[in-house]
C-alpha cells in the first residue's frame, strides 16, 4: 500500500474507466475515498491526469441505462478533454501497441489493452486501476490499484 497520495505529486497519471465509477458510484468506502482523493488531486493540478475517449463510453452505460441524466451529465463534463483530465483517442498506434498487449497478456481483455496503449502511447508514469487483473502489465508500466491507495 502506498503511504501517501503525496508520492503521486507531479507524475503523469492514467486513469482507467473505473477509477471514475468508483468516484461517483456505490456506497461511500476506503475505495470510493481514494478515488475521490485522486480526482481532487488532478483538479488542483498535483499531477497531470489522463484517460481515454474509451473512458467516457465506459462510464456513460449505466448512467443513460438507469436514466441518471445528473450523473452522465457530470461524467460528460469531467471526461470532455476541457478539465482536469485529458482526453486522448484511439489512433492505429494505440491500436497496433494494444494488439501486441494481448498477444503477451492474454488476461487483457480489448478494452483494457486500448486503456494501457494509450497510457504507454502519451508517456504515462503511472497506470491507476481498479482491476487486480491489470497489474500483470507491471513489466510495462508501474500499475497502481485503487486498494493501494492510502486509506482504502
Amino acid at each position: 500500500m502506498m503511504k501517501s497520495l503525496e508520492a503521486l505529486r507531479g507524475r503523469a497519471l492514467y486513469f482507467d474507466s473505473n477509477v471514475f465509477i468508483y468516484a461517483f458510484e456505490g456506497e461511500m468506502d476506503p475505495v470510493r475515498e481514494a478515488a475521490g482523493q485522486l480526482l481532487q488531486a488532478a483538479e488542483a493540478q498535483h499531477c497531470a491526469a489522463a484517460t481515454s475517449l474509451i473512458s467516457r463510453a465506459e462510464v456513460l452505460v449505466r448512467p443513460l441505462r438507469q436514466k441518471q441524466v445528473e450523473l452522465a451529465d457530470r461524467y460528460r463534463a469531467l471526461l470532455s478533454g476541457a478539465g482536469a483530465v485529458s482526453l486522448y483517442g484511439v489512433d492505429e498506434n494505440v491500436v497496433d501497441r494494444a494488439a501486441e498487449l494481448r498477444a503477451d497478456y492474454p488476461v487483457l481483455k480489448l478494452p483494457d489493452a486500448l486503456h494501457i496503449a494509450t497510457a504507454l502511447h502519451i508517456g504515462s508514469d503511472v497506470f491507476i486501476t481498479g482491476d487486480q487483473r491489470l497489474a500483470a502489465v507491471s513489466a510495462r508500466m508501474a500499475v497502481l490499484t485503487l486498494s493501494q491507495l492510502p486509506g482504502a
